[in-house]
């Protein structure tokens, strides 16, 4: 589907701050919490929620349109993954949108 901010949607009412340029990560992180949509978890709280807590740096909240979009990547807590997507700056939070590939890492 694409970033929503790369792609000019407008701000949702629980965001203030919003980098408008995003970039293309890769990262690596434990998932610590899979947070579904409609939960009060700004911004961007429409959107279901992973989070991402990576070896070092800020935990990145992971951004999915949808629970059904969040499924289909099979996440599951305390176990680690490598993601890539849209990272933008909300509110100094690290969100990650239009996820393109998320891999189990295996010990």
């Amino acid at each position: 589907m694409g970033c929503p901010i790369c792609g000019g949607e407008p701000i949702p009412n629980d965001a203030s701050v919003v980098e408008k340029k995003g970039k293309c990560v890769i990262l690596r992180g434990k998932v610590y919490a899979i947070i579904p949509a409609g939960y009060t978890y700004s911004p961007y709280k429409d959107f279901a929620t992973v989070s991402l807590y990576p070896q070092k740096g800020k935990v990145k909240y992971l951004k999915f349109r949808t629970d059904d979009e969040l499924k289909k990547w099979a996440f599951e807590e305390n176990v680690k993954f490598i993601v890539e997507g849209c990272m933008h700056v909300v509110d100094g939070k690290e969100l990650v949108f239009n996820i393109t590939s998320a891999e189990r890492v295996v010990p």
